[in-house]
């Protein structure tokens, strides 16, 4: 397609792609990530948006930090620990055993951050405490499962990105041979 291939050991695409969209807001770069990988929702700033794909192409939500505080009732900045809290079985994430998503969301929505929440222990009631004092372990190891890492060493490199060079009539034959309509 005209475009680089990137790849670096010890660092899943998720991060590459968060590296390069963190490289171009600091460039005051708008960049739009489309996933169907919800942990992209972490790397949602001003200048990066994310298209998540729910079911394929026939039910897209553009994410935004507006809009996404709107939807999920906390700050993007606390995403990560939402999914410390809650886990996320489909990227066997553990989270804190017994503590959902409204759980979890109260939480955040009280003490800030995953951090403090730990801080503040003994104020929490007790049925949530026991849980979080016996999760705390998998509460933090499910926070670096999740975690992004946009300092994947990787250089945004625009004249490499550049997809006005795209030979399209190449593009299109290749998309025609795999069945792409």
């Amino acid at each position: 397609l005209g475009w680089p291939l990137y790849e670096l050991d010890d660092y899943e695409a998720d991060d590459i792609i968060g590296a390069l969209a963190t490289q171009a807001s600091k460039k005051d770069i708008e960049t739009i990530i489309i996933t169907s990988d919800m942990d992209m929702l972490q790397v949602v700033h001003d200048d990066i948006k994310v298209y998540a794909l729910k079911t394929g192409l026939s039910n897209i939500e553009l994410y935004s930090p507006s809009s996404f505080e709107e939807k999920h009732h906390i700050k993007v900045s606390q995403f990560l620990d939402l999914k410390s809290l809650k886990g996320d079985s489909s990227d066997n994430i553990p989270g804190v055993p017994g503590i959902g998503e409204k759980t979890a969301i109260e939480l955040l929505n009280t003490y800030e951050s995953l951090d403090n929440i730990y801080a503040n222990i003994d104020l929490i009631k007790d049925a949530v405490k026991k849980k979080l004092v016996a999760g705390r372990d998998s509460a933090y190891l499910s926070k670096e499962l999740a975690r992004i890492w946009i300092d994947a060493p990787v250089k945004l490199n625009l004249s490499e990105v550049d997809g006005s060079k795209i030979k399209v009539d190449e593009l299109t034959k290749i998309l025609d041979e795999l069945q792409f309509s």
